[in-house]
């Protein structure tokens, strides 16, 4: 092992000067070069055998489906053992785009390892701690041993009770699979028949995949069945790569929103102590994922729209029912606090406004009719996006939520201010604010980690693995329209 960790701090020395005059090659290359340095050494083998942390790099491989160096096919403990260092190469450089972690630093932390035989530690320290993560590793697992059978297709259809059908008894067969009907030993004939067990099994799996619990066969549940165990790997490890992004350690308290299931959840040393359900982005106006914080709380706002939405939607609703804007109570503003200008909309042609916009800004004023209701938690980031309440709560009865501008719309604001407020000796004046329809701020004495996120498949914490639709297409894409500030 002495050996072998100067081998690889010759490798490193050479990497650094390497870098100062070329950029990386490929990893092949950098493989090449990394046992060129000192011929005949293994890392990941000892006595012909793989060691234990060979197994653990092993095993993280296969669960990142980084299938080609998992899977070794040569007798050639040489190759093998390479073929090992060269996938734990490609992790390191996704974390090190992930994390914005230096490349060589990751490196040097390596050949430490190595030299101090504490490669266990060392891959502990790349891996994920979060239980989550470890959880879908896990399920990534179960799912392989599905993968093994050919996956029948459902199509869309209705059943009765007492029916009898060979489509049933693949139905069943394929709930039990997944998990969502237990099994039970049954004949081949009790097995093809529609029982309440089988609307039992569906209303299970349309739950866990953000279907409506209809218990019937329809057109949305087929296609979901439809997607075989391998397709649900694919999709989990590319969820389980996105748990890179994440600190090495979550804080105390925290805003966690999934944006593809439509939720919010804040935390707090692990325990979710308020749930509510959110509105997002449309795929047209995502909402963008960011690690950000929650700094103040506005109560009775008014909106200044952008751009894109002043002349693509707003004016254009004016030009065709006159007296819109006025009706919405927007208004004309130019400057700001007490030296702020106000013209009334309902005194302006509609022809004019678009001109008037170069000097004015249009601000919809604080009341029922405002866009972000009562409440605006402001989290600072580059793309104008804010958590905020609306005054059309039945939208939050849908089951997909994707039809905001980007901004994110809060099932129950009010539960979040009085959250904010409970420790806060502003709490009574919070509670003014609220009655009032004057605008008020509140900064938040410690402001709170948010982190908006974008996980299409995970485990909860009964273990079932939930999924939903990839509503951004991120999932197909490999694209992540990320914005950070931290």
């Amino acid at each position: 092992m002495v050996r072998i960790g100067k081998m690889i701090t010759l490798f490193i020395s050479f990497l650094i000067f390497s870098a100062s005059v070329r950029a990386f090659e490929t990893q092949s290359e950098t493989v090449n070069e990394f046992y060129a340095a000192y011929p005949n050494q293994l890392v990941w083998f000892e006595n012909e055998k793989l060691t234990m942390e060979g197994m653990v790099l092993s095993q993280l491989l296969a669960d990142f489906g980084l299938e080609s160096y998992h899977r070794q096919t040569s007798n050639s403990l040489s190759f093998r053992d390479k073929n090992y260092t060269q996938g734990l190469f490609v992790l390191l450089e996704k974390i090190s785009i992930s994390q914005s972690k230096d490349m060589i630093s990751l490196y040097h932390s390596f050949s430490n390892a190595v030299t101090s035989n504490n490669l266990s530690s060392f891959l502990e320290s790349i891996i994920p701690p979060y239980n989550e993560f470890h959880q879908l590793r896990v399920m990534i697992r179960v799912y392989k041993s599905n993968s093994l059978v050919p996956w029948p297709k459902s199509k869309s259809q209705t059943f009765k009770l007492g029916q009898r059908s060979e489509d049933i008894t693949q139905l069943r067969r394929v709930l039990i699979a997944l998990g969502d009907l237990p099994a039970k030993k049954v004949s081949d004939y009790r097995a093809s028949i529609y029982d309440p067990d089988i609307k039992i099994g569906l209303k299970s799996f349309q739950k866990r995949h953000g279907i409506s619990q209809s218990g019937a066969l329809d057109e949305k549940t087929a296609l979901a069945l439809n997607i075989s165990p391998n397709q649900r790997i694919e999709q989990m490890q590319i969820n389980l790569w996105r748990w890179l992004r994440l600190p090495a350690e979550l804080p105390d308290r925290y805003v966690w929103i999934n944006i593809p299931s439509y939720r919010l959840n804040l935390l707090e040393f692990g325990d979710s102590v308020l749930q509510m359900k959110v509105i997002v982005g449309k795929p047209s106006t995502p909402t963008p994922i960011l690690f950000t914080e929650l700094t103040q709380m506005t109560i009775n706002p008014s909106w200044t729209p952008p751009h894109s939405i002043v002349f693509n939607e707003l004016l254009p609703l004016d030009s065709k029912s006159p007296g819109y804007l006025s009706s919405q109570d927007f208004e004309l503003r130019k400057g700001r606090g007490t030296s702020t200008e106000v013209i009334d909309i309902n005194k302006v042609e509609s022809h004019r406004l678009a001109t008037m916009l170069a000097e004015f800004r249009l601000v919809q004023a604080p009341g029922r009719k405002n866009a972000l209701g009562k409440y605006r938690f402001s989290i600072p980031n580059n793309r104008a996006i804010f958590l905020h309440d609306t005054p059309a709560k039945k939208l939050f009865g849908r089951n997909e939520r994707a039809i905001s501008h980007g901004c994110v719309r809060l099932g129950a604001p009010e539960r979040l201010a009085k959250y904010l407020m409970s420790a806060d000796s502003r709490r009574l004046e919070l509670e003014r604010a609220v009655r009032s329809n004057e605008t008020n701020y509140f900064n938040l004495v410690k402001p709170i980690p948010v982190f908006v996120t974008y996980y299409t498949s995970w485990v909860d914490g009964l273990g079932v693995l939930q999924v939903r639709d990839d509503i951004y297409g991120l999932d197909q894409d490999g694209s992540e329209h990320e914005n950070r500030r931290l």
